[in-house]
């Protein structure tokens, strides 16, 4: 829920400082409604572990094959994509499924315990190529 939080904090600022940037007040209407919109997609987006398509466990089967249950229950094999990454405490894990879907899931640094999630990381650094 951490991520939630940051991504709250990422919407409530601009509408906190939106006032200060026009002098007139019906101009600031639409952008305000634009950011009400992402917030409320956001809040409910898979990638931040919400949802009945948001992962819920990942399992490594192999070098390249990961299992992924979702929420709803059903499980699927995958492949981490190259372009996942670690950023700070962040991972933004990104699969392919074997049907060609793809989807991903932000884990932040409290989710997991810190082994399981050190292992995580150098998962995640063996399979991003070098820049």
């Amino acid at each position: 829920m951490r991520a939630l939080r940051i991504v709250l904090w990422l919407h409530m600022l601009p509408c906190a400082l939106l006032p200060f940037a026009t002098s007139q007040r019906l101009l600031a209407l639409p952008a305000l409604f634009a950011i009400g919109a992402s917030w409320l997609y956001m809040r409910r987006h898979p990638a931040l572990g919400i949802g009945p398509r948001a992962i819920v466990h990942l399992i490594a089967v192999a070098d390249d094959v990961w299992r992924l249950e979702f929420a709803d229950a059903h499980r699927v094999a995958a492949t981490l994509q190259p372009d996942s990454a670690h950023i700070g405490q962040w991972l933004v894990l990104r699969f392919r499924t074997e049907d060609g879907k793809s989807c991903a899931r932000l884990i932040v640094g409290d989710e997991a315990e810190p082994e399981s999630l050190r292992r995580l990381r150098l998962r995640v650094l063996s399979a991003t190529p070098a820049a």
